[in-house]
Formats: C-alpha cells, structure tokens, sequence
C-alpha cells in the first residue's frame, strides 16, 4: 500500500494523540486521594458497625434498667402495705414481728437493687461517651470523605473537559487520514498496546519488537510514499521523510423525539418562584439536564446562595452528585454546562423524588410545550395560593417523634421447593422456582412503580439476592448485602418439615415453638437472629437515615424487624404470618420511635 509522507505524518501525531488519551483515562482511573478514600470508607463501615453496636448495648441497658426499675417500685409498694399494717395496730404480736423481719429483708432488697441500678447507670454513661466519641470519629471521617470527593468531582470535572478536547483533536487528525490506514492502526489498537512508534535502531519504538535485517534495508530505501510490507512479521511500517538513518515510525499489524420540554418551580422563605421554556426535539434525559441549567439559573437570578435540587431523573441526579460516570457524548456539555452553573452558588445538593412530588414543574413543562404550539395555558388556584408561603417543618405525629424517618420496605424472598415443600429453609440456599421468579418480577415491578428507593440490601442467600437483584434492576439503584439479614440457622433441623422435627427432637421442638431463648441442635435461638438483626437495623438507620430503603430477606429477620418498630415482646414472632414476596412496612425515627405501615401485602402478586 502506499502512504504519503502527510499521511505518514498525521498517524504518528494520531498515536501521540492516543498515547494523551491513554494518560487521561489514568489519571480517571486513580484519582486524588484514591487510596486514602478506600482506607476512609473501611473505617467508616468499622466505625458505623461500633456505633451500631454500642446502641444495642445501650437498649440491653436500658432493658435491665427498667426490669430494676420495676422491681424497686414493686418491692416500695411491698413496704408501703406492711407499714400501713403496722399503723393500723390491726396485727398481733406473732404478725408484728413477721411484718418487722419482712420490713427488714425488703430494705435490704431494695437497697440491693438500688446499687445495682445505679453501676447499670454508671456504664451506660461510659457506652454513651464511647458512642460519642465514635461518632464523633464518625462524622470526621465523613467530613473528610466529603471534602475528597469534592475535589475528585472538580478534578473529574477537568478530566472531562481535557478529554473532550483531546478527542476532538483526534477526530480531526482521524478524518484525514487514509480510510485504510485508519482501519488498519485502529485494528492494532484493539489489539493492544500503541498504534505507531519510532524506529530506535532496529527496534519498534511502540512495541519492543526487533526487526531483521532483511526488513531494515527494505525501510531504508528511499521510498518516502511508500509503505513497505513484510508478510513474514504481520505488520508493515512506513520510511519517514528524509535519507539514510533518519528516524522512522511504525505500526504494527495483526495478521488476522418527541418534543421536550422544561419547567422550574422554585421556592424560598421569601416566596415561589416559576419558569418553563419548550426544548424541542431531545432525548429525555437531555431535556432533564436543560432543565437543571435552567433551574440553576433562575436560582441565579433570584440571588440564592444555596440550593437544594430535586429532580424525577435518577440519572441525572447521581451524575451531578459525582456517583455515576458521566459517559453519553450528548450529556458530557450539557453535564458541563450544570457544573459550571453550580459552582456559583456557595452549595448546591441533588435528591432524587418521584414524578408524582413533581407535580408543579411538571405542569411547567406541559405549560411550556402548549406555549411551544400557541396555546396560553391557564394559571393553576392551587399555584396561586402558595404565593408568598414558606415551607413548614415537619409536624409531629401522633408518636411525637419528629423529622423523616428511616422507612424500610420489607421484602420476602419468593418461592423455593423447600417452600413448596414446606420444610425448615434456613441456612441452606435453594434457587427460586420459576413461580419464585415470577413472583420477584412483580415486587420489582409495582415497587418500581412507586419509585422513591435509594437503595436494595439483601440476605447474602440466593432466594433473597435473586429477588432483590430483580427489584434493584428494576429500580436503577445498587444492591448491596448485609450478612446480618441471613435467615434463622436452623441446624440439624434444616430441610425438615415441622412434622419430622417434632418427632426428632419432641420435647426440644414443643419449647422452641413458645420461647425464643431455645436453640434447635447446632442451630440459632430467635434471641441471637433479633441480635444480629437488631445490629443491621441500626447500620441501616445510620447508613440511610431519613431515606426509603428496600430491605429483602427471609420470615424471621422481618417478623423481628417489624416487633422492633412495635416495640413488642417475642410473643409477636409466633402470631405473624408473612406470605412469599409479601412487602411490608416499618418506619424508624432518628429519635427513638418507631412505627409498621403495612403487613404482608401481597395484591401485587396477582
């Protein structure tokens, strides 16, 4: 083939091109403070898992404190009745002396119990400073996390921008390069390793591979248009401008819409605020970026210093959030243009929110595309009578906590043959049937359609991952697992029906149905799973406060989870059914209390 020496020329500039690009992608690939943020979040996890445990310790605590509390008060009313029987002069002298002996014992009981509660009292102010403390520590560590993700966000930010600028450049030198010597460098590249290099002696500057005599003289002649093939090496290079032993590169050959639209309602202590303008034609997630920058503007305009966004697109507000790449070559300006808007207020925070809170920007919008086709939309009342208003705090509810709670929505897995079967399926790790993995498609489906979740965590166990992975998928928000959801270990009783366990361990079988301290052979008790549950709850809350998560996982790690939002006793696991792929519902205030929404709903199944 033959090449030209501006041919020639343009492709070792492409391969220098390439080679910047390669060193962009690693500086994306390892950003600042790379190592030191993974350090951070593992001791983040450790330190969240401490706080967790500590406040367990703190409730056990609590618990003995209050059984104490009740005995003293039990053992003063006990006093009380014997001194109103000594007042009364009603008793002889055998009664008095009993009542006196009994006035004595129950003295020194309470005396007893008194110390007792007081050293409770006393270590729980020593879990309290360790809690604060570690969650103080805490809170440094996040401090710090946040700080290193604003500069790898701003460092991101660049990264993009050079690389936008590095492509184009490529794009330029590529259109003018030969189509077949195009083809044949790009062909190498996929290969791997560079595209073209400089002769260094009898060396590829790009690949290290020697060439023989035979090849090198064939280059030296002085043919400066002409690419020189050696069919016995699989690859061709071509002689640079110039004579003799001039320098030389080489490259190295393998041998074998609809109309869109935008609406921004904004609001601040000192009113509300609108705007909408028509997009036309543009993907959706397109319109949402525009949006944003409009949003951000009038924001702007309205002399905010910090904005709070909310946006129906997930997409969007994970990208601006620095979670997600931003990959699509139709969003990388627009995704720009939003951070270069950002960056002029002294903050700015994304939430995600359903479409159906969206309400009011959204009839923006539809006033926008009607304007876009010369109708005059009319002015809401519900709009008009917000003018002026501000926004309220959160009113209490009838428990009195305050605030958004942590609302988790508790999933059980689907169908397996043990359920099928009705045996013991604890620790063991059946795979849905197909009805099982019917059943997941239409939790992920309806739960889908109530939107609001910001995030999927499962029983590490494959029915509770399949149907959470089908609900995550459906959602468009990461799985993440929690060993502490895993089902009762039910030891030698797995696999059992509760005909066969009662007939091997009889006696054993008949207490654990009516006590949660009793452990089936080489299994768990009900206490431990309400442990270690309790455990992940309080990791949850930590990790996700204020937040709607959907948590997956078997009947016992539910029933406890919804008896500690009831705050009830272990009774409540023995009067709870709970149906496969049944949602249920349990909110957790930051505050102390707790309530269930919703138990066993299953009507999505059919």
């Amino acid at each position: 083939m033959k090449a030209d020496v501006a041919q020639q020329r343009l492709l070792v500039d492409l391969a220098s091109v390439d080679a910047e690009l390669t060193r962009v992608a690693h500086r994306r690939a390892n950003p600042p403070e790379r190592q030191e943020h993974g350090e951070l979040q593992a001791q983040q996890r450790t330190i969240l898992d401490e706080v967790g445990a500590l406040a367990i310790a703190l409730e056990d605590l609590d618990e003995q404190v209050a059984k104490l509390d009740a005995e003293v008060t039990a053992v003063r009313q006990r006093e009380d009745r014997d001194r109103s029987l000594l007042a009364s002069g009603s008793t002889n002298a055998k009664e008095l002396t009993e009542i006196q002996h009994e006035l004595d014992t129950l003295e020194r009981r309470q005396s007893s119990l008194e110390d007792s509660e007081l050293e409770l009292m006393e270590r729980r102010e020593e879990l309290q400073k360790q809690q604060a403390s570690a969650q103080a520590k805490a809170d440094t560590i996040a401090e710090r996390l946040s700080e290193i993700e604003r500069i790898q966000r701003a460092v991101a930010i660049d990264t993009d921008a050079e690389e936008n600028q590095v492509r184009q450049r490529r794009d330029g030198l590529a259109s003018s390069i030969d189509g077949l010597l195009l083809e044949t460098y790009e062909r190498q590249r996929r290969s791997g390793g560079a595209g073209a290099g400089f002769l260094q002696g009898n060396k590829c500057g790009a690949c290290r591979i020697e060439l023989d005599r035979g090849e090198l003289a064939g280059s030296r002649r002085p043919m400066p248009t002409r690419c020189c093939g050696a069919p016995s090496a699989a690859r061709f290079w071509c002689a640079r401008e110039g004579s003799g032993r001039s320098r030389r590169w080489f490259t190295r050959q393998p041998g074998s819409g609809r109309i869109r639209r935008g609406g921004v309602f904004s609001r601040s202590p000192d009113g509300v605020g609108e705007a909408c303008d028509a997009i036309g034609h543009a993907t959706n997630n397109v319109a949402e970026y525009r949006g944003l920058i409009a949003g951000l503007a009038e924001a702007a305009r309205l002399g905010a210093t910090e904005v709070s966004v909310s946006m129906d697109s997930k997409l969007v507000v994970e990208q601006m959030s620095g979670r997600w790449k931003v990959k699509h070559p139709d969003l990388i300006t627009l995704y720009q243009q939003a951070v270069t808007a950002a960056m002029q207020f002294e903050s700015v925070d994304y939430r995600w929110i359903p479409r159906e809170r969206n309400k009011h920007a959204d009839r923006l919008a539809n006033e926008a595309m009607d304007r876009a086709s010369g109708i005059e939309p009319k002015k809401p009342k519900e709009i008009a009578e917000i003018k002026g208003t501000k926004p309220a705090d959160t009113a209490p509810g009838w428990t009195g906590a305050r605030g958004k709670p942590t609302r988790m929505l508790l999933l059980r897995h689907g169908q397996t043959e043990l359920s099928v079967q009705r045996r013991y399926s604890g620790r063991g790790n059946p795979e849905l049937t197909e009805l099982g993995r019917e059943q997941a498609a239409r939790a992920a489906r309806y739960l889908a359609s109530r939107g609001g979740i910001a995030a999927v965590i499962s029983s590490p166990l494959s029915r509770a991952k399949e149907t959470a992975a089908a609900a995550a998928g459906a959602l468009g928000v990461p799985l993440t697992v929690d060993d502490d959801l895993i089902e009762t270990d039910f030891g030698k009783w797995e696999g059992l029906t509760f005909s066969e366990a009662s007939e091997r361990d009889p006696e054993l079988h008949r207490q654990w149905l009516s006590y949660t301290s009793i452990t089936p052979p080489e299994g768990e008790s009900f206490d431990t799973v309400h442990h270690r549950v309790r455990r992940a709850r309080n990791r949850i809350i930590a990790e996700y406060g204020g937040a709607t998560v959907l948590v997956v996982s078997h009947v016992t790690p539910i029933k406890t989870l919804l008896r500690l939002a009831l705050d009830a006793g272990p009774s409540v696991l023995y009067r709870l059914h709970l149906d496969l792929a049944s949602l249920s519902i349990a909110e957790f205030y930051s505050d102390g209390p707790a309530s269930v929404r919703l138990v066993n709903e299953t009507s999505y199944l059919t």
